[in-house]
């Protein structure tokens, strides 16, 4: 018997915050809101709970340095 397995690695934003507090609350609040540079691919819901896509994350984030600076 197999067993299924999460590919990515999925935590709610307020663990999230708490283990990384260079992101703000607040502010991830607001991104998903407005659903700024697409952040919602990175996002879960479960029920009433938002869980983040720690490694999509990651990838949007690096994504919109690399498009700050001019870089494709």
């Amino acid at each position: 018997m197999s067993r299924a397995q999460l590919v990515s690695r999925l935590v709610p934003l307020d663990d999230f915050c708490r283990e990384n507090p260079q992101f703000r609350m607040g502010t991830l609040r607001r991104f998903i809101f407005q659903n700024r540079r697409n952040i919602r691919h990175c996002l879960v819901r479960f029920g009433r709970r938002i869980l983040l896509d720690v490694d999509a994350f990651e990838r949007w984030v690096l994504e919109g340095r690399e498009n700050d600076h001019g870089e494709e």
